[in-house]
């Protein structure tokens, strides 16, 4: 285990991800800020991140990989 400390700004899909993964890993400290309740809205840009490659061959492989993390996820936490 590190004796970093990491904080994660924004409770949303992004950081709470970020900030569970950096935790599996072991990183360290893990400190999420949130302004609001987390997980209680949308990461303003994801969105744009993937419609600017929905149909690239790169987004289409991004997308595989997240729905195969977001299975796993689900599998892990139940």
């Amino acid at each position: 285990m590190s004796n970093q400390t990491v904080v994660v700004i924004g409770g949303g899909v992004i950081g709470l991800s970020t900030a569970y993964q950096l935790a599996r890993q072991g990183v360290g400290q893990v400190i999420l800020l949130e302004k609001e309740r987390v997980g209680d809205g949308a990461s303003s840009r994801a969105g744009g991140i993937i419609t600017g490659l929905l149909w690239t061959e790169a987004g289409v492989a991004a997308r595989q990989i997240a729905l195969r993390l977001y299975r796993e996820l689900s599998a892990e936490l139940g």
